[in-house]
């Protein structure tokens, strides 16, 4: 008979424990406030809420610079920062907000000036 030859056991190397990453966490940035606000907290804001209406928008008055000339398609906003002159084609399809409040009574062709007090027509 076969003599029966003993396999030698060959230790298996243990898997080496691999420590965790370590996350240094940084304290919060402190709280600034933005060089130019959100949209939503500019002084003005115009919105073609009610269908699209036709604009001319300067800075400051009718004379100023041109911000914005064509029509404004409903659902779309533009918002400033300074006082602004405007033309309405359909004033009665725009949502206007001043500082966050809305502006409203405005109908048919209106030319006004938006600033931080209401809109006035011009």
């Amino acid at each position: 008979p076969k003599a029966k030859v003993a396999k030698p056991k060959v230790a298996k190397p243990k898997p080496k424990a691999v420590p965790a990453p370590v996350r240094h966490s940084k304290p919060a940035p402190p709280k600034r406030k933005p060089a130019h606000p959100a949209a939503g907290s500019r002084l003005v804001r115009l919105s073609a809420a009610h269908g699209d209406c036709w604009l001319s928008v300067h800075r400051g008055s009718q004379s100023g610079p041109v911000l914005f000339e064509g029509t404004l398609v409903k659902g779309r906003v533009l918002a400033y920062d300074s006082p602004v002159w405007v033309r309405f084609g359909a004033a009665s399809s725009m949502a206007v907000y001043v500082n966050g409040k809305q502006i409203g009574g405005l109908f048919g062709t209106v030319d006004a000036v938006v600033d931080r007090s209401g809109i006035h027509r011009a």
